[in-house]
């Protein structure tokens, strides 16, 4: 069993207007191999960027829909694309 760990500093930055950055840092248990866990390290962080990027998320649809629910639904959609490939 080895568990994966991503450090990803400013993962998101917002336009140079706001003062936003997101970081981001994930412990990915390895417990049925390191084979899951290491492929989440390397791009599931990634995935996330790419989600909130496509959809323009940070700024406005935290004033949208809350900061919090905002996040959930942008890792929502970036987990089931990505696992997908693994389907």
């Amino acid at each position: 069993m080895e568990d994966a760990v991503v450090v990803q500093p400013a993962l998101i930055e917002e336009s140079q207007l706001a003062a936003n950055v997101y970081d981001f840092f994930d412990v990915y248990d390895g417990h049925g191999g390191d084979m899951v866990a290491r492929a989440c390290r390397e791009r599931l962080h990634v995935a996330l960027a790419t989600e909130v990027e496509k959809r323009r998320w940070c700024s406005s649809m935290a004033v949208a829909v809350g900061e919090e629910e905002g996040w959930r639904e942008a890792t929502g959609r970036a987990l089931r694309r990505w696992m997908r490939r693994f389907s």
